[in-house]
Parts: structure tokens; C-alpha cells; sequence
């Protein structure tokens, strides 16, 4: 992943005032007769090349160089000599967002190639940026000497990630370790990470984000030096839905409809037919059928995801009856205005059971059958996901 690009002067004038204010910080311990050697590598922007690295972050990891070796200067070590000599060497990387930086230590033993300390700490760049260094180079002050009182006697040194694999079937999901700062993205269904030496035992919380699906986080554990974690899938945003509804009033029949979200499951356009027919069981009834067809838009005003949905909608359609006779048939044609629907749904992964209520008008037409005024219709069903 890339260094942030786009910070703006603000940036590098704020961080100019951090390095100046670390030059005046008095020492806090005096150098020690023999005090432990440090040589320091980077600091490096995680998963970036040499060459890709532009100008404005060659400044910040210049100030960042800077300021690490200040801040372990004060805690006593000889930082910066010759590599040759050197007991410890310290790596350093970044990770920066617009707003945010991820600072990444990780010391080892020269002479045996053990990791003695690391870590990871998060601040915004700016002020609070100070605070966040300090407490990075206390921690490691801490580790390095808790392994490393009697220099080059060191005990087992604490076991840290070495290797992280993240995997996934959702092809180019990116996956964020903060809101800003990026991992990277899965390519041929793995996504390795850059180096982040946690100890094992540690937390990690990743966001993850793919278009067309709803985004998501997951919490994973670190529990080995080399991990391979299959990642959560993400659930699909709906965008088409199948509706299959029945209405008691008209039992002898069933409705189908199109729904198109215009945001996704949250407000929507809608086609419904529904085809049904009628007989009363008395004497001189006849049979007839009914054709139904509805356009209506709507939308939810409450919506949780996997669970309770409330929604309200309107539109307008007509109902096509044909009444059948002795030789011959009838036709009528009801206009009507679905004044106010009301909806609730509760959504599963793959389908969504609904029960609706409408409050439909008639109106009077030359050619209508049904009843002028206002009718109450209930009806249930469930709504499947479709892809065009």
C-alpha cells in the first residue's frame, strides 16, 4: 500500500513543528557506560517500492527518522553507528491515510536475528502526533531492555507475526486495518499483508469493503507466527427483487412483481400483477377473473440489516374483470389509486417474508364493476433476490 499523497502543506508544517519540539525535549536518562547499540532501518512506507515513492514522503520519512532517533537517544541508546557494530537493528514503517498514520517498530537481535520488540501504534497527523511517537518509543524502550538487560544475553525473545495470508473468494475486496488505512486488496483469492509484528495473543480488527456488497468487520486473533485466516463473505447488496404475495380476499389466485431498488433495500420502484378468480358458491353466481396490475414506489424508513424492516409506498393500476354469462363474457376495467400501503418485511440472507396492507380507492368509471369508495386489502408473501 501507498503513502498518503495528498495531505497538503498543513501537513508537512505540522509535522516541521513536531520535530522541532522533540529537539527540545530534555533527556530523560543519561547514557549508560556501555550503552545498547541501535542502528535503524527505514522509516519505509509498507508495500511501496523505492521508486514509487514520491517526494512529499520522502520528506515525512525523513521527520520520522528524525524523531525516532531523538526519542531513543533519550532513553539512553547509542542510535546510528556503524551497522558492523550495532547490537539491535530497528525497522521502521508507515502506513498513512489522509488524516491517519500507523507507525510499525519491529527490533531485532543483529548477531542472532531474533525479533526483542515491536509493535504498532495509530495517531491522527498532527499534534496528538507527538504523543503517539513517545508512547511508541517508550513501549519499545521497554521491550528492548526487559530482552536485552546484559547486551547479547538475551532471553527467548517474545514470538511475533511473522506472515499474514488473508483469504477470500470476493475478488477485489479491499480490507482496511483502519477506516483509512489500507491492507491491500484480494487478487487471485489471497491478499498478503505487510509485515506487522504483533505479538501472538493480539487482536487485530479489519474493515472490509467491496462494491455492489454491503461492507463489513471482522475481528481476528493472531495465534501463530505464520497465519493463514479465511476471511468472512461479504453479503451482496440487493438491487432486484421477485415478490410472490397471496391476498385472503382473492384466496383463488397469487401476485408476482419486479421490484428495482434505486438505492440499494432502501427505496424502490415496483410492477405487481396479480391473477385470480372469483365465484361466490350461491345460486345464480357466476364466475370471473380477475387481472390486477399496480405500479407503486416506495421505501423503508426503518431498515436493519438481516433483521426488521418497516416500509410505506404508493402508486396506481387498474383491475381487469371478466364476468362470465350464458354465451357470452364481460369485461370491466376499475382504474384506482393505492392511496397508502404499509409494509413490513424481516430480512434473511436469501429471501425476506413480508405481510403489506392497502388502503386502495376506486373511482367511477363507465366501464367499472367494482364498488366506488375505498376497499382495505391485506396480503403476505416473501421477496427473493434476482439478478438480471
Amino acid at each position: 500500500m501507498s503513502g498518503s499523497r495528498g495531505g497538503g502543506h498543513g501537513r508537512w508544517i505540522a509535522l516541521l513543528i513536531f520535530c522541532a519540539l522533540t529537539l527540545l525535549v530534555p533527556w530523560r536518562a543519561a547514557a549508560q557506560e556501555q550503552p545498547l547499540r541501535i542502528v535503524v532501518s527505514g522509516p519505509h512506507a509498507a508495500g511501496v517500492s523505492g521508486n514509487a515513492v514520491g517526494e512529499a514522503d520522502r520528506r515525512l520519512e525523513t521527520l520520522l527518522r528524525q524523531w525516532i532517533v531523538n526519542e531513543l537517544q533519550t532513553h539512553g541508546f547509542a542510535v546510528n553507528g556503524a551497522a558492523a557494530d550495532a547490537d539491535l537493528q530497528l525497522d521502521v514503517f508507515y502506513l498513512a491515510g489522509a488524516t491517519r498514520l500507523t507507525l510499525v517498530l519491529s527490533a531485532t537481535e543483529v548477531e542472532s536475528g531474533g525479533v526483542v520488540a515491536g509493535g504498532s501504534w495509530t495517531g491522527t497527523i498532527d499534534l496528538a502526533l507527538v504523543n503517539v511517537v513517545r508512547q511508541a518509543a517508550d513501549a519499545m524502550a521497554g521491550q528492548i531492555r526487559a530482552a536485552s538487560a546484559v547486551s547479547r544475553q538475551h532471553p527467548q525473545p517474545p514470538l511475533v507475526l511473522q506472515q499474514l495470508r488473508l483469504r477470500s473468494a470476493d475478488q477485489g475486496m479491499a480490507v482496511y486495518l483502519s477506516d483509512e488505512l489500507q491492507l491491500g486488496i484480494i487478487e487471485d483469492g489471497v491478499l498478503h499483508a505487510p509485515f506487522i509484528p504483533l505479538q501472538l495473543g493480539t487482536q487485530l480488527q479489519l474493515r472490509k469493503q467491496l462494491d455492489g456488497y454491503h461492507s463489513d468487520s471482522e475481528t481476528i486473533t493472531i495465534t501463530a507466527q505464520y497465519l493463514d485466516v479465511e476471511l468472512a463473505a461479504l453479503q451482496p447488496q440487493i438491487d432486484w427483487e421477485i415478490s410472490l404475495s397471496w391476498m385472503p380476499q382473492r384466496w383463488a389466485g397469487a401476485a408476482v412483481g419486479l421490484r428495482r431498488y434505486l438505492l440499494p433495500e432502501r427505496f424502490y420502484a415496483q410492477g405487481t400483477t396479480q391473477l385470480s378468480t372469483r365465484y361466490r358458491f350461491a345460486a345464480g353466481s357466476r364466475a370471473s377473473s380477475v387481472l390486477d396490475t399496480r405500479l407503486s414506489a416506495g421505501g423503508y424508513l426503518v431498515a436493519l440489516r438481516n433483521g426488521f424492516h418497516l416500509g410505506a409506498s404508493s402508486g396506481a393500476g387498474v383491475t381487469l374483470s371478466l364476468l362470465g354469462g350464458e354465451g357470452t363474457a364481460y369485461w370491466f376495467a376499475d382504474p384506482y389509486l393505492n392511496v397508502f400501503s404499509v409494509s413490513a418485511k424481516w430480512q434473511f440472507a436469501r429471501f425476506a417474508p413480508f405481510i403489506q396492507t392497502d388502503l386502495v380507492y376506486y373511482g367511477e368509471a363507465g366501464t367499472g364493476y367494482l364498488v366506488r369508495g375505498t376497499h382495505e386489502y391485506v396480503s403476505a408473501g416473501v421477496l427473493l433476490p434476482w439478478q438480471p
